[in-house]
């Protein structure tokens, strides 16, 4: 639409020029609010973007109030580096640095980002200007295909959080390459042909900072328990005490999919060797085409993460011992399950239709007496 890819790349560095240098474009002088009010429109653009071009809004966009349960469940902090190997937009990664700068009243998260469609690359990069960020780095490529957010001799740059709403099951997602792969991502199991889910999940493990690594991801809800290479990998990953929770989370809350979904966090350095699970499958409001998490349900499923809560029918902490006995499965629904409804009992009424049953009874067993007599079977 705008040339080749270089002339696509020049056209946008000459328009990022633009808001750097124009003076229109520069919102630190600018009334209070102001900068807030352009964010504000820019993500309403995406968010209205999304739902009209229907299922490819996938390829850049998060509902925001599932961008904050992710960034909730991180908790970013001032100065930390976040990674997001497909960023779509960015919005993701631009809340994570807000969320750090309103915590720290002072600065944000150096943000990297990398995205294989050219055109959501770009708006990512105008998405960073209009919100005030200026420690990104952006790359535009493949990230199981070629991986850009690289650290020296070619190995794979260390992240403090790794988040990302990656595309579900994948198909063409790399796996005739994987067994070879230079960054040793699929020492764990290499996933089938047929879904790159856990090659993404594969992908942000191996970015995790050692001491500090933890990340959230959006997945989709067979990822849990599914059998054969993607059990395989799960085990390892339980094995190794790297899953720190699991969030089942309501149908029809992304505007592409009625997919069912969950949420996988997953943490260095775990502080316990128990796996939290939470089942919020109902906590959302009903929209038309696309259910929504309101800000009640993000701040529950919030608290009980952070607290480790149990519930019953809603939240349980779980040994990894019980789960290995489930064959690895994850599935919540499996160790959280919901209430059902409990009847009241009336002792009273019930002893008095007792009573009433054995009147009818006798009477009816009188009357069956005389007919027998009256046919000579007395």
């Amino acid at each position: 639409m705008l040339g080749s890819p270089e002339q696509k790349e020049r056209l946008l560095g000459q328009l990022l020029a633009i808001f750097e240098s124009d003076d229109a474009f520069n919102f630190h002088d600018a009334p209070e609010g102001a900068p807030q009010a352009i964010a504000y429109a820019a993500d309403t653009v995406l968010k209205h973007g999304a739902a009209l071009v229907g299922k490819r809004g996938k390829e850049f966009f998060t509902p925001p109030e599932v961008s904050r349960l992710l960034v909730n469940l991180v908790q970013p902090k001032a100065g930390e580096t976040v990674g997001d190997p497909c960023c779509g937009s960015g919005s993701l990664l631009i809340a994570c640095s807000k969320f750090a700068h309103e915590k720290s009243g002072h600065s944000g998260c150096s943000l990297h980002g990398q995205e294989k469609d050219f055109h959501t690359w770009a708006l990512a990069r105008m998405n960073m200007v209009l919100h005030g960020e200026t420690d990104f780095q952006l790359e535009w490529g493949d990230t199981l295909l070629a991986p850009k957010l690289l650290a020296a001799k070619n190995t794979l740059r260390k992240f403090d959080i790794a988040v990302s709403t990656p595309p579900f099951s994948l198909k063409e997602w790399g796996h005739d390459d994987a067994e070879h792969d230079v960054y040793n991502r699929y020492a764990r199991g290499v996933p089938p042909r047929i879904s790159g889910d856990y090659a993404f999940i594969s992908h942000m493990v191996e970015t995790l900072n050692p001491a500090t690594g933890r990340m959230a991801t959006v997945v989709p809800l067979g990822v849990l328990f599914r059998s054969a290479a993607e059990q395989q990998i799960r085990r390892k990953l339980i094995q190794e005490n790297l899953i720190e929770a699991v969030i089942a989370l309501p149908g029809k809350i992304f505007p592409y999919t009625a997919i069912a979904t969950a949420i996988l966090v997953l943490r260095k350095n775990k502080a316990d060797d128990k796996i939290l699970f939470i089942n919020a499958v109902d906590l959302f409001q009903h929209g038309k085409t696309q259910n929504f998490l309101r800000q009640a349900d993000v701040d529950r499923i919030t608290d009980t993460y952070l607290s480790r809560s149990e519930a019953v029918g809603y939240a349980r902490v779980v040994s990894r011992e019980e789960v290995a006995a489930n064959d690895y499965s994850l599935n919540v629904a499996q160790y959280v399950q919901p209430i059902e409804g409990e009847s009241t009992v009336d002792l009273k009424a019930l002893q008095a239709e007792r009573a009433q049953l054995k009147e009818e009874l006798a009477a009816l067993e009188a009357k069956l007496a005389n007919l027998l007599k009256e046919v000579g079977h007395a």
